[in-house]
């Protein structure tokens, strides 16, 4: 699928992007793979109508998600929005894709296009802002020479990377060989030190510093926050294992002298070995009011109220799940922005947590 304004000309004077699309679909579809056709290009202008059941904006989402490829022309039009206080379809488009499969996206910066004279300016300054945030590489072309160059590279780049996660995907052997078989087959205890030890590496290796026993002190957000690290070997619907974890964040106040002065938290990360519900991450923290959202890598979740904060990751059966976990849990905090509201919480988490311990300690004196 290949998304962009339509009414726009590129460059200014030149053609408009539903022209130029139309021939970059053509070119795309006209490319074989051993005389096999292997492209079949969606571009909403050529579309065939639906029934009166789907109106044109989930039809585009629709074929946003069915597209194994997205090529976003980003001129810095957020395109067709009701009014300036909505986001436009081509903002919705890319932030739908980058939601469910950001490896299949790839975003051309078009400069010099021709604006509308009836263009919605908050509205393409929110696309703007989105596109400022997940920071893709993405060198400007100010041509259309230029462009359809780039959007083949972008197309063999993407088709080739794909290709390569599928392989290595396919080459797991789902979790019945490899590492994911040798850890189902440690006691619950090994299994769940095992877990916390590769969270432990990874996040060392990823800039952060060990301060202790499942402990890791992470560059967030242009502070440091303390980690403190988990694991539930087994479902958490398995008792035994959800045992092994219980509400970690109650014991936060006997932590806090184990910290600096200038940490921040601690936020948990809990790793999960199989998936994870919305329903057990609210058992889990006890009462129902909170923010609990469910990207890829399993839930996180955050008291407003408390300022306790804690991670699931799903699926945490070996080290190449688990790092990979983590790294879509990093991926996530700075493309949402919710990194600097975790450590704006964990400051005021810090807070409650020292307030009690010097209290508690008053009192024992």
């Amino acid at each position: 699928m290949i998304s962009s304004q339509c009414n726009r000309r590129f460059p200014d004077g030149g053609r408009t992007l539903t022209e130029i699309r139309r021939d970059i679909r053509d070119r795309i579809e006209h490319q074989l793979l051993f005389d096999q056709k292997l492209f079949e290009v969606w571009i909403n202008e050529d579309a065939p109508g639906r029934g009166t059941d789907v109106n044109s904006w989930d039809a585009c989402l629709s074929e946003v998600r069915k597209a194994d490829i997205l090529i976003v022309l980003n001129a810095g039009h957020g395109g067709w929005a009701p009014n300036d206080g909505a986001v436009g379809i081509c903002h919705a488009e890319l932030m739908t894709a980058q939601d469910a499969s950001p490896a299949k996206v790839r975003v051309i910066k078009v400069e010099g296009s021709e604006p509308l004279s009836d263009e919605l300016t908050q509205t393409n300054a929110r696309f703007q802002t989105y596109v400022s945030r997940i920071n893709p590489f993405s060198p400007p072309v100010r041509t259309e020479a230029d462009l359809i160059r780039a959007v083949d590279r972008a197309v063999v780049d993407a088709v080739t990377s794909l290709a390569e996660l599928g392989v290595r995907s396919a080459a797991k052997g789902g979790y019945s060989t490899g590492d994911a078989l040798a850890w189902s087959r440690l006691s619950f205890d090994d299994r769940a030190a095992r877990m916390c030890a590769t969270m432990s590496e990874a996040l060392v290796e990823s800039g952060g510093q060990r301060l202790g026993i499942n402990a890791v002190q992470t560059p967030i957000a242009g502070g440091s926050v303390v980690f403190q690290l988990h694991a539930s070997p087994a479902s958490l619907a398995v008792a035994a294992s959800r045992e092994l974890v219980g509400r970690p964040f109650l014991a936060d106040h006997l932590l806090a002298q184990d910290y600096g002065p200038d940490l921040a938290g601690p936020v948990h990360i809990i790793a999960c070995q199989s998936g994870v519900t919305e329903t057990q991450a609210r058992t889990l923290l006890g009462f129902p009011d909170a923010t609990i959202v469910t990207p890829g890598f399993g839930i996180f979740a955050a008291d407003e109220v408390q300022q306790i904060q804690f991670v699931l990751l799903k699926d945490c059966r070996d080290d190449t799940t688990i790092r990979s976990a983590l790294h879509r849990l990093s991926a996530w905090l700075s493309e949402s922005g919710e990194d600097v509201l975790l450590f704006q919480r964990a400051k005021r988490r810090r807070v409650i947590i020292d307030t009690i311990s010097a209290q508690l300690q008053s009192m024992s004196d």
